[in-house]
């Protein structure tokens, strides 16, 4: 565990803070017919969660091998807590916010694999990214419950994760199905029935909570 990287990633979650909270804070994605007046996010709330996951992903990502994920992973979380604010506000993901997700992704890997000359993890997170996209796509439109902003999460999520193992990237979606369910019986208890859900916020805790358990589920592969 490297401390200097610890250090370093959870400073750039708390420096990431501000900008994030102004942008979600700004109503710019909301729809015209939306009331804008509110604001859904503060500095109290976005810094901490934000510090916590930037230690979480340092610890466990920031490594030799697992960098390029590492910083994947660290622009993953100040995008999932923005598309989580705005899902629960508006119970919608900004497009424009989850198409450059992917993108910063998809080219972070795309120079780590340039770096290191570990095209084979260049390719498997490709793979996983792709076919969990897929897999999401199909479960949305069968099942429900979650819209093409949240496939786009998830697709992310085991894009960056599937650099490290292929085995992250279905833990990453087994656990958001986990989490998101919990929260949908929550609301149902507290007698929130039907209508719209907002899955973003439970896909950013599976991503935290896969992230924190990547050494164990690699251990021995």
């Amino acid at each position: 565990m490297n401390p200097i990287a610890i250090a370093l990633t959870g400073a750039v979650g708390a420096g990431a803070a501000v900008p994030a909270m102004r942008w979600v804070n700004s109503n710019q994605w909301r729809h015209e017919a939306e009331e804008p007046g509110r604001s859904h996010l503060s500095a109290w709330v976005a810094l901490p969660v934000l510090v916590i996951a930037g230690a979480v992903v340092g610890a466990t990502l920031m490594t030799r091998v697992w960098w390029p994920a590492g910083i994947a992973a660290a622009a993953l979380m100040v995008g999932m807590l923005m598309a989580s604010v705005t899902d629960l506000a508006v119970f919608r993901i900004p497009e424009p916010l989850v198409l450059t997700l992917q993108g910063v992704v998809v080219v972070t890997l795309l120079v780590g694999a340039l770096v290191t000359a570990d095209w084979e993890a260049l390719v498997r997170a490709l793979v996983c990214g792709v076919a969990v996209w897929v897999v999401m796509f199909l479960y949305a439109l069968l099942a429900g419950g979650m819209g093409f902003g949240d496939v786009q999460l998830f697709g992310a999520a085991a894009l960056a994760l599937g650099w490290v193992a292929w085995q992250a990237s279905i833990a990453v979606v087994v656990a958001g199905l986990v989490v998101g369910g919990v929260w949908a019986i929550a609301l149902w208890l507290r007698g929130q029935r039907g209508g719209s859900f907002a899955f973003a916020p439970s896909i950013g805790v599976a991503f935290v909570i896969t992230v924190a358990a990547i050494p164990s589920l690699v251990a021995g592969s």
